[in-house]
């Protein structure tokens, strides 16, 4: 008993660091993943959009029906793009495998890709489109932050020091 007595400022300070831990590993894995106050991250963009870059209601209008026709016709460009990405990997179990086949493989998730980043460039083309001369340079800086993400970390950084906006 007298152990305890004697280092209870140290059990303090454990106790301390042990729930800071906690709360780190909390807003770190599980908070920063999703968008504040339980909004989806349409709702989430649609308020920066509304905030940030000042659109008004008709103009968040347009952008909702252009984000809806966006997605539904990017879902099964994404579903090939996965399914070729399936095929090329499967050839991992094969042993006869020449360099021509996996060219081929490869060639085919590049024209893919392809495909899904000229479509992305013109979506955004288009909602650039709905903004104002005076609103375009929030917007691009909005949109550049979005790219970013999507593309992901770059080698050789660590990838939690992309801020999230």
């Amino acid at each position: 008993m007298s152990y305890f007595k004697n280092n209870k400022v140290l059990l303090i300070i454990i106790g301390v660091l042990l729930a800071t831990n906690i709360a780190v590993l909390y807003l770190h894995a599980w908070k920063r993943h999703y968008p504040p106050h339980g909004r989806s991250m349409h709702e989430e963009m649609m308020r920066k959009l509304e905030m940030e870059v000042g659109f008004n209601k008709e103009q968040l209008t347009r952008y909702d029906s252009l984000r809806t026709q966006h997605f539904d016709s990017m879902k099964p460009l994404f579903e090939d793009l996965h399914a070729a990405k399936e095929n090329f990997f499967s050839l991992l179990t094969r042993s006869d495998i020449s360099d021509s086949v996996i060219n081929v493989y490869s060639e085919a998730i590049q024209e893919k890709q392809k495909i899904i980043d000229v479509r992305m460039l013109k979506y955004f083309m288009s909602i650039r489109e709905i903004a104002t001369g005076e609103q375009r340079p929030k917007l691009d800086s909005f949109i550049v932050n979005i790219t970013k993400r999507m593309a992901g970390p770059r080698q050789g950084t660590d990838h939690r020091s992309y801020k999230k906006n």
